[in-house]
């Protein structure tokens, strides 16, 4: 494979695993990375285009594979979502009986949770479900709680409820 055919390939399986990464562990470094990637995949793309006329004389049509392949990974990056995302759903079924843990300590009282919006310091062994878990308990006794777990930029959480 030539240069122009390397670069984009490993741009594209770049470009895939990161935005894989983030679509399943959803943190602002991945995004932005992905970002980064995305807008470097974007010149890769334009100097290959660029370059087809330059090199069609040497190579006939074999100077469009560089092209064909940028397309091929702009469809592989629905998959790649697509994927990262079942990913991340599947981790939170494993871990959902954890979840549910936290939730039976605030209703049994070991944890406490006021009637404002806050964070709740929960016990070490529970700290890896979020980087933040947020609740309230309203003035009809009703329970809320908000377990963030993934964040991108510029203010973007996502979370359980």
């Amino acid at each position: 494979m030539k240069t122009p055919g390397k670069r984009t390939c490993i741009t594209g399986i770049l470009l895939c695993i990161v935005v894989f990464l983030f679509a399943f562990l959803m943190n602002t470094w991945l995004q932005l990375l992905s970002m980064l990637l995305l807008l470097i995949f974007v010149m890769v793309l334009l100097v290959n285009i660029i370059s087809v006329p330059f090199l069609w004389k040497k190579n006939g049509s074999h100077a469009l594979i560089p092209i064909g392949l940028s397309l091929i990974f702009v469809l592989l990056l629905i998959p790649s979502v697509y994927l990262g995302g079942q990913a991340r759903m599947l981790k939170f079924r494993i871990q959902k009986p954890k979840y549910e843990e936290v939730i039976a300590l605030i209703i049994k009282g070991e944890i406490s949770v006021s009637n404002r919006i806050e964070r709740i310091e929960v016990p070490a062994e529970y700290n890896h479900l979020a980087y933040a878990i947020i609740g309230n308990r309203d003035t009809n006794g009703i329970l809320t709680v908000e377990f963030l777990t993934g964040g991108g930029f510029p203010v973007k959480h996502t979370g359980f409820l």
